[in-house]
């Protein structure tokens, strides 16, 4: 298979670990098994709900009295918003809807993105994969392994059915290949 274009441009460090030079790697996440959704937790960021500023971690609330509809008073906790000063109830700081969905248990950083594509970003594993498109330049593309394709960071063997990966798996640590078969 071909490597493909390395859209970041000569001397490019984009989509690749500042200490290794490994670059980061995309896969659908339905080329995965069946429990790699169980891996990533959502996460929500606290948000003004009027201009979608993001609130800082240390944001205090406190207790505002307000105009209900129908026009009675009630008291309820709430602050400013710092971009746009409009009044955030405290129980509408979090959308309905999770920012993110991340996997960071020690061993891996990926995330899920709204394509339902696995970003890997860290990982005790690497493969060589052709380069991603230009959505992501200088990524790689784990449905696109090859030979002289890029280091790229990778699931292990447990992130796919009966630990069968679709690409050879190497320990970053070692360099030493370490899943036993390769899936047909």
């Amino acid at each position: 298979m071909a490597r493909g274009i390395d859209y970041s441009g000569p001397g490019a460090t984009c989509n690749r670990d500042p200490d290794t030079g490994i670059r980061y790697a995309i896969i659908p996440i339905h080329n995965l098994g069946e429990g790699a959704h169980d891996e990533f937790e959502a996460v929500y960021v606290a948000r003004c709900p009027h201009c979608a500023h993001e609130l800082p971690d240390d944001t205090h609330f406190t207790t505002r009295s307000v105009k209900r509809p129908g026009g009675s008073i009630g008291n309820v906790q709430a602050t400013d918003c710092p971009a746009c000063g409009k009044l955030i109830r405290e129980d509408d700081q979090y959308g309905d809807e999770a920012d993110a969905q991340v996997c960071d248990d020690g061993m891996y950083k990926a995330h899920l993105d709204s394509s339902q594509d696995v970003w890997f970003t860290k990982s005790p594993y690497f493969t060589r994969a052709a380069f991603c498109s230009p959505c992501a330049p200088g990524a790689c593309y784990l449905n696109s392994p090859c030979d002289d394709g890029e280091r790229c960071f990778c699931p292990g063997p447990e992130w796919f059915d009966d630990e069968k990966a679709p690409f050879p798996i190497y320990s970053v640590a070692t360099g030493e290949r370490v899943d036993v078969e390769r899936a047909s």
